[in-house]
């Protein structure tokens, strides 16, 4: 009786499974890699892409250093104001008329009202407080609300804790961060603009430091002349 022939599989063809199985395998653990870690970590700089969101109010979150705007008028609510002065001013309190030096500070709490900022001047602040810190020291009148007011004064620091602005808009040159820094914006004299925003902003030299939460923010206002 004859033996059984054996035949064996040629070698090449051995060498394309294990190839094919090889980039399967390959192909599976970069799949899993990137839907595992894609957006944790990742920061995804815009260079035309477009954010657009139907999130709910506060959902998005805004945070960078910008250029200040050469006009900046404010007509909110914030918990905190806080001015280092530049040069000498002269407030009301109440009925009181308080002169600072330059070398003065005051914070006004939970504060309503009005005021511009322009450049290195801070004019036309009409508003009410429940109170005002003058170098550390309180300022109260009376129980309640105080008015406080004054015509212009020269800056070298403000800070904004919890402002709430329906809108806030201007040409901004700067790097912003969407979102925990998944998204980076590069800006360069474009539009910035972001509605419904509550959060701090603060003021030191030449930049406008933005951090906080809005409720929309549309890339298309910035990106479009990309």
């Amino acid at each position: 009786m004859a033996r059984p022939e054996i035949i064996e599989e040629p070698t090449e063809k051995k060498s394309h499974f294990w190839l094919i199985l090889f980039f399967v395998f390959v192909g599976i653990f970069m799949f899993i890699f990137f839907t595992t870690f894609y957006e944790e970590g990742m920061n995804i700089p815009l260079t035309g892409n477009v954010i657009k969101t139907n999130k709910t109010v506060g959902e998005i979150i805004v945070n960078g250093d910008l250029n200040i705007p050469a006009s900046l008028p404010i007509n909110s609510g914030m918990k905190t104001l806080g001015i280092k002065i530049k040069g000498p001013v002269l407030i009301t309190i109440g009925n009181q008329e308080i002169h600072l030096n330059k070398s003065s500070s005051f914070v006004i709490e939970n504060y309503e009202g009005k005021f511009t900022i322009e450049a290195n001047v801070i004019s036309n602040l009409h508003g009410t407080a429940d109170q005002v810190f003058l170098d550390g020291t309180p300022i109260k009148e009376k129980k309640g609300t105080t008015k406080v007011s004054f015509d212009r004064l020269d800056y070298n620091y403000i800070e904004m804790r919890e402002i709430h602005l329906n809108t806030l808009s201007y040409s901004a040159t700067g790097i912003l961060k969407i979102n925990d820094g998944k998204f980076l914006i590069n800006l360069v004299e474009e539009e910035f603009y972001v509605n419904d925003f509550v959060g701090d902003l603060e003021i030191n030299k030449n930049y406008l430091r933005i951090n906080g939460n809005a409720r929309d923010f549309d890339a298309n206002k910035i990106l479009e002349n990309k």
